[in-house]
């Protein structure tokens, strides 16, 4: 999603310098502790000054960490130097992070699931 739409998902939101300010909604926010602005490729960006996670902003919005990103947007990676091959019973979600030095909490949060078939993991 865009700045805007995300924008509308909170409350007395006010521009300031470098982005917008609102109250936080995962937590009793008595004055504007959360910055929003955007960062490369039209990502957004959240900070909130009481110390709430950007997990638990979007868990309180029932948005995903996936709706901080545009959805036309390609993220590039550096190459890989280094190549893996997983033979036999594939790899699970853990191997996978690890390889792909990503962040296991962050793929489960795109949906990014383990399956068993015939007694062999793959990823979905």
């Amino acid at each position: 999603m865009n700045i805007r739409e995300f924008l509308n998902h909170l409350q007395n939101v006010k521009e300031v310098t470098g982005g917008c300010i609102s109250k936080c909604p995962a937590h009793d926010d008595c004055r504007a502790s959360l910055f929003i602005s955007t960062g490369d490729n039209g990502r957004i960006l959240l900070k909130c000054f009481a110390g709430c996670t950007v997990e638990s902003i979007m868990e309180s919005l029932h948005l995903t960490m996936s709706d901080l990103f545009q959805k036309s947007v390609c993220l590039s990676y550096p190459p890989m130097t280094k190549f893996v091959q997983v033979t036999g019973l594939g790899c699970t979600l853990k191997d996978y992070a690890t390889v792909k030095k990503l962040n296991e909490t962050f793929l489960k949060s795109l949906a990014i699931i383990e399956r068993t078939y015939r007694g062999q993991t793959k990823e979905e």
